[in-house]
């Protein structure tokens, strides 16, 4: 699943784990194709910050990252 915004895209994926899990994740990059270098890797637990629950925050952040060429990945 992907979302596009004017100033970048959100693509919704998963990271699997070595015990066999997967996190829900959320990859913020540039609207074009164009791949960043440098990547920004945003770690949290469940609850009420769960990378689900606050998307003003991450899309702020996202936004600022990505304004210095620097994509985001967050996840749980």
């Amino acid at each position: 699943m992907k979302f596009q915004y004017d100033s970048f895209c959100i693509k919704h994926l998963f990271v699997p784990t070595s015990d066999g899990l997967q996190l829900p994740a959320l990859h913020y990059s540039k609207p074009s194709n164009q791949i960043n270098k440098q990547l920004l890797v945003y770690i949290h637990g469940a609850g009420s910050s769960s990378i689900l629950r606050i998307p003003n925050i991450l899309n702020t952040l996202a936004d600022k990252l990505i304004s210095a060429n620097i994509d985001m990945l967050a996840f749980n």
